[in-house]
């Protein structure tokens, strides 16, 4: 679906239908599109922090067992 800017606000639930039913709606402005909306993907969040190199990388400090307690400890 592609709905300029002007007419997004007056046509707000043709396009939550839309983003209900997993279709993508590009939004342009003066002919070209300068977004696209789309419903995120369920696990997104939680898949981009898991293959984020940070994750886990104190996991095998003792100090570090109770982050809780080393974190009141400083």
């Amino acid at each position: 679906m592609r709905i300029s800017l002007a007419t997004l606000s007056k046509r707000q639930g043709d396009v939550l239908d839309a983003l209900k039913q997993n279709r993508k709606i590009s939004v342009s402005h003066n002919g070209k599109v300068v977004a696209v909306l789309q419903t995120p993907r369920p696990d997104a969040k939680r898949e981009r922090m898991l293959t984020t190199p940070a994750f886990g990388m104190w996991a095998d400090r003792d100090d570090m067992a109770d982050p809780n307690e080393w974190r009141r400890n400083l």
